[in-house]
This record gives structure tokens, sequence and C-alpha cells, in this order.
């Protein structure tokens, strides 16, 4: 995962995700993550708007800067 990611996939956070520990990922290592795990096309778009309105919540209602993801994920 993390050469195919480009290192944005690291091993070590990747362990930290999924054994649960606590922790704020990026918008760009949740697509990468997500189009690891097979997720393309539109129901990966969908993460990214996803994480959009929860970055924009988190955010107390404001625009959150949107960082356009990764060319790895295209």
């Amino acid at each position: 995962m993390e050469l195919d990611s480009a290192g944005v996939l690291a091993h070590a956070t990747v362990g930290r995700l999924i054994s649960g520990k606590p922790g704020r990922h990026t918008r760009q290592f949740v697509l990468a993550f997500a189009a690891a795990c097979g997720l393309k096309g539109v129901a990966l778009d969908e993460w990214g708007q996803a994480w959009d309105r929860a970055e924009e919540r988190r955010l107390g209602g404001s625009r959150a800067v949107r960082q356009q993801p990764a060319a790895v994920l295209g």
C-alpha cells in the first residue's frame, strides 16, 4: 500500500488506523485508503464529499479548504 500510494499510506499510519488508535487523517490519506480498498469513480467521489462535509462541520460550519485528491488516486 505504501509503495502504491507514493508514500501517502505509510505502514505505521495505516496500522494506527486499523488498530483504532485516535488521530485525524488528511483527506488525501482517506481517499488513498478508500482507493486501496477498491473504491473508485462515484463511490470514491462520495467519500471525498463526505470528508468535505465532516471537515466543514469540524471547522464550525465555515467552508473548509478542500485539498485536491492526489494524482495516484486518478
